[in-house]
């Protein structure tokens, strides 16, 4: 799959856990993060904010025979 977010500078796209209560607001290790698979290309993501992930972007095998996934990040 392709994901696409488009988010801007004045309303960027926010990626999160679901537990919204203040206390959780620092807490990380909520959510394991964003998976790009290999064979997954043409991946972009525009003004976003990834938080209280164990790791915000995991890429697949970047040494595989397989197409490595491709991601595009801006802000």
């Amino acid at each position: 799959g392709t994901l696409m977010v488009s988010g801007t500078l004045e309303e960027p796209v926010t990626f999160q856990g679901d537990r919204l209560e203040s206390m959780y607001e620092y807490i990380p290790g909520q959510w394991g993060g964003m998976y790009f698979i290999n064979g997954s290309q043409n991946n972009k993501i525009d003004y976003a904010e990834i938080k209280n992930a164990v790791t915000g972007i995991h890429l697949g095998n970047l040494y595989s025979e397989d197409a490595p996934p491709t991601l595009e990040l801006s802000n």
